[in-house]
């Protein structure tokens, strides 16, 4: 979402100048900037979207921008191994599912301590991590 956002402020900020140009050849050429700042934000916005990552009341889920969507139930799960940039959620089974670039790993420990006490957690440090 921050591309848009960027690409949507950069094109009031462009359209702004627009108002305040003093030749019509710069309004012009800065009202062509506008729209192309917000168009390189939504074209931004599909490119960037990597997965929505649900945590629901009852499982965790992941659906990707193709619309696929995974989920595991709380009660199916048995595994949480955190990283440096995400979680992977394991299933009774075996079966994994990843929350890719996901920085709010300890709210979801949060939410999912009294949702399912029984699941083991694990941090897992990358061993070339220079910290």
């Amino acid at each position: 979402m921050p591309a848009l956002h960027f690409g949507v402020v950069g094109g009031l900020f462009l359209l702004l100048a627009c108002l305040d140009a003093s030749t019509p050849l710069w309004r012009i050429v800065l009202a062509l900037g506008a729209v192309a700042a917000v168009a390189l934000g939504v074209l931004g916005r599909q490119r960037l979207v990597v997965e929505d990552q649900l945590v629901t009341d009852e499982a965790v889920a992941v659906t990707r921008p193709d619309g696929t969507y995974v989920e595991i139930p709380f009660a199916q799960l048995t595994r949480v191994a955190t990283k440096r940039n995400g979680m992977v959620f394991t299933r009774e089974d075996g079966a994994v599912l990843a929350f890719n670039r996901s920085p709010h790993a300890h709210r979801v420990r949060g939410l999912l301590a009294a949702a399912a006490p029984s699941v083991e957690w694990v941090d897992e440090v990358d061993p070339a991590c220079d910290t």
